[in-house]
This record gives structure tokens, sequence and C-alpha cells, in this order.
């Protein structure tokens, strides 16, 4: 799961930058462009850093008992 939402927020990242840089720069300059650039990800952080939990001890030893009968 977490390498899906890597990679959507990578792509959803590029996206959005694409649409408002452009507008800021032209408005506020290219300094502010790059600041404004750095926000969107320091939020998302922010937000992740609070509401993504670690997986517990009992999930980590069930996944590892499972990889080693598959293996």
């Amino acid at each position: 799961a977490a390498v899906g939402i890597f990679m959507s927020c990578t792509s959803f990242g590029i996206t959005t930058v694409n649409l408002y840089a452009p507008y800021v720069a032209t408005h506020y300059g290219w300094q502010t462009a790059f600041l404004a650039t750095a926000i969107l990800p320091l939020v998302v952080l922010v937000l992740c850093y609070f509401t993504v939990r670690k997986p517990s001890a009992e999930i980590l030893a069930q996944r590892e008992a499972e990889a080693s009968e598959a293996a």
C-alpha cells in the first residue's frame, strides 16, 4: 500500500505543480514559486505523520510467520 501511495503522490504532485507554479511565478516571482511548491508536500507530510499508524507488533509477527511459511 505504501508504494502505491508514493507512486500516486508523485504523479499528483507533478500535475499539481504544473498547474499552479506558472501562475505563482508570473504574479509573485520565481522565488515564491519555489516556496509555494514546497508548501504542499510539507502539508501532506504533516497529515501523514498524524494519520498513518505504525503496524502493531502482533501484525508484524503474523506477517513474518506468513513469509517464513511461504519460503
